[in-house]
């Protein structure tokens, strides 16, 4: 699901950006739509951005900015344009929410900017979508279970004086004592002593390290395998709109082309990351190999370390094909 959102905001950019330069859907002087749509492809480029590096908040925050110049042009607004980027917003403050430690201002941020989407719509007439009012029902679960605002007490210190020793009476403050120093511990153990094991920094690395790379590895390739699939089926879906199908044949045939660019593109990347994934993957499972002899090699007790083995990955990538393997050779 993830992934699907990524890839219609990519097409989402390229679509927003060509039709600010062959004019809005509706009809419109070209030379404000022009403009309107470079701003909105700029902000929503500009929140693809920060949602590939992570800053998921600053990301909703870019796609809220997006819809509010989208509602400062009529060629764009109430169009299917400003409900994709609301509910770009919305679920990228959801994400950021459920990544923070419960910042309850994400979901009161969501809530303007959801609040005045649908304002707007009924201010036109229109239905509210479906998605819409599931995006206001997290939100408004979010809220209720926000704390309410701490009231802080401030207690004033009690000062109090001491009692004086009367004249009869003798101090009873405690005399100094003196107390010896502690011995230091023995920073050099005994180097006869076998019963801990020596050498094991390496191999725990060697496993821990190899294991997250496999990982990663693993998920590469699953990144990486349905990217083209997806892509023509975003492709197909667009071509098969009411909206692309209401346009003359020359912005037809722009959009055809700008999607097929989008899926070429889409192919070599998951190609890359399928390149890329099965290399980490190979590396990753012989750095866990490796790592699993050595620590088998570092048990107390064992003296036979004249014995070394080594691995040998190895990488396959065909046409449509992807082979990773080891060899181990003592």
């Amino acid at each position: 699901m993830v992934w699907s959102q990524w890839i219609r905001r990519r097409a989402l950019v390229g679509i927003v950006g060509l039709w600010a330069a062959t004019g809005a859907p509706t009809a419109h002087a070209a030379g404000p739509a022009s403009d309107a749509g470079q701003r909105i492809t700029d902000k929503i480029g500009e929140a693809d951005g920060a949602r590939t590096d992570g800053r998921l908040a600053e990301a909703a925050r870019l796609y809220g900015d997006a819809h509010a110049l989208i509602q400062g042009s009529e060629e764009y607004r109430g169009t299917g344009v400003a409900l994709d980027v609301v509910l770009q917003a919305a679920r990228l403050y959801r994400e950021a929410f459920k990544a923070s430690a419960r910042d309850y201002a994400l979901c009161r941020e969501s809530e303007a900017l959801l609040d005045a989407f649908v304002a707007d719509l009924r201010g036109r007439g229109q239905a509210v979508p479906s998605t819409v009012s599931d995006e206001q029902a997290w939100v408004a679960e979010c809220l209720a279970d926000a704390p309410a605002p701490a009231v802080p007490v401030v207690s004033e210190p009690v000062q109090t004086t001491p009692a004086e020793p009367t004249p009869d009476e003798p101090s009873t403050a405690p005399e100094s004592t003196v107390v010896p120093p502690s011995p230091e511990p023995d920073d050099h153990p005994d180097p006869t002593d076998d019963t801990e094991p020596r050498g094991r920094a390496l191999p725990i690395a060697l496993v821990g390290g190899g294991g997250a790379a496999a990982v990663t590895g693993a998920v590469l390739l699953a990144v990486g395998l349905p990217l083209r699939a997806r892509a023509d089926d975003y492709r197909s879906e667009v071509l098969g709109s009411p909206e692309y199908l209401q346009r003359g044949p020359q912005d037809r045939a722009a959009i055809e082309a700008a999607l097929g660019s989008y899926v070429d593109d889409e192919r070599r990347r998951g190609v890359a990351l399928m390149a890329s994934g099965g290399a980490v993957l190979g590396l990753g499972v012989a750095a866990v190999i490796v790592g699993s002899i050595q620590l088998a090699r570092a048990r107390p007790g064992r003296r036979d370390r004249s014995a070394r083995a080594r691995l040998d990955p190895q990488l396959v990538l065909r046409p449509g094909r992807l082979s990773v393997g080891a060899s181990l050779r003592f």
